[in-house]
């Protein structure tokens, strides 16, 4: 408003307002904000300042009555497409939209959103089995996302926080193992029923001494020192200049295994000692057991963090669709 500008593009690291948190199943991109919508904020990024609702309030601050800015979006920053997109001077109706819009309210430009939104709504029903991938993509996408900003936050805590989470899924393996083993029965079932080989058949199945041995495993590698910021090698370059080769995070990971649900705690503990956010697609025949563990290593995580880490930090991907 202090600067005289007519439009604003406000670029965030979603993209744009939802009606609730992103990460959330069914959560709805919102193409026009109004202030009767329901929009339900959730934790803020912990690269951002403010978070979403700081951004809703500056957007619809932008736009009141008395200011030459009629107009507001707020996009994804990584969409390399959202200036474009939304500033350029062509429109193409192929062109999907970007972001979500803020008018100034009781305006012309309000109106013709409205309509447009509308329009778009009745449209977006019968497109809707036609974009599924493209659901499925993006969810997979906000998966990554959150797990890259968890591992972040893992990465600037001491190294004895990870060795307390390893720990602590060590031992929540053992303790909800009834849990666990009740999971993987129905996959053993299922696979009896399906026909599927004898030795596959013992690779999906778990077993207590298994658990026990997973456990011990974890417990192994929290006790090993600290996988990173170890120089590997060193030279001088130069008289003051120094090249060296040291141990960092790679990011995120991707990681496919076959119907093998004890893989599941090994690859974790591997990507939590080193920092490492995850993302895990294993076989469809362990569906139900890989669900559970999941969902235990994820309470172990938060708890052994004190709820500094959040289970986001390992996705669990469900779907091929989501893979591509």
């Amino acid at each position: 408003r202090n600067f005289g500008a007519d439009v604003l593009l406000l670029l965030t690291d979603v993209p744009g307002v939802f009606d609730r948190p992103p990460t959330e199943p069914g959560a709805e991109l919102l193409p026009l904000y109004l202030p009767s919508q329901s929009v339900e904020i959730g934790a803020k990024s912990a690269q951002g300042r403010g978070g979403m609702a700081a951004k809703i309030q500056a957007a619809y601050s932008a736009v009141q009555p008395g200011s030459t800015c009629s107009a507001c979006v707020v996009a994804a920053g990584s969409n390399l497409n959202a200036i474009r997109s939304t500033l350029g001077t062509k429109y193409s109706p192929d062109r999907p939209s970007q972001g979500t819009l803020f008018c100034t309210p009781g305006s012309d430009l309000e109106a013709q959103a409205v309509k447009d939104a509308n329009m778009v709504s009745d449209e977006s029903k019968q497109q809707q089995a036609e974009s599924t991938d493209d659901n499925v993509s993006e969810e997979a996408r906000l998966k990554a996302t959150a797990a890259r900003t968890q591992a972040r936050k893992l990465q600037a805590m001491p190294y004895e926080v990870r060795q307390t989470i390893l720990r602590a899924i060590a031992q929540a393996l053992l303790d909800r193992q009834e849990e666990l083993l009740a999971a993987n029965a129905i996959d053993v079932d299922a696979a009896a029923k399906d026909g599927i080989g004898s030795v596959l058949q013992k690779r999906l199945k778990l077993t207590p001494a298994k658990l026990e041995t997973l456990a011990s495993g974890l417990r192994q590698i929290a006790d090993l020192p600290d996988p990173l910021n170890v120089v590997k090698a060193k030279r001088e370059l130069a008289d003051g200049l120094e090249l060296s080769q040291t141990t960092v995070p790679i990011g995120v990971l991707m990681i496919i295994f076959e119907s093998r649900p004890d893989s599941m705690p090994q690859i974790s503990a591997l990507a939590l000692a080193s920092s490492n956010g995850l993302l895990l697609k294993g076989g469809k025949e362990a569906t139900n057991s890989n669900a559970a563990i999941h969902k235990v290593i994820g309470d172990a995580i938060e708890a052994g963090s004190n709820g500094e880490i959040t289970r986001d930090i390992i996705g669990l991907v469900t779907s091929r669709g989501q893979v591509a």
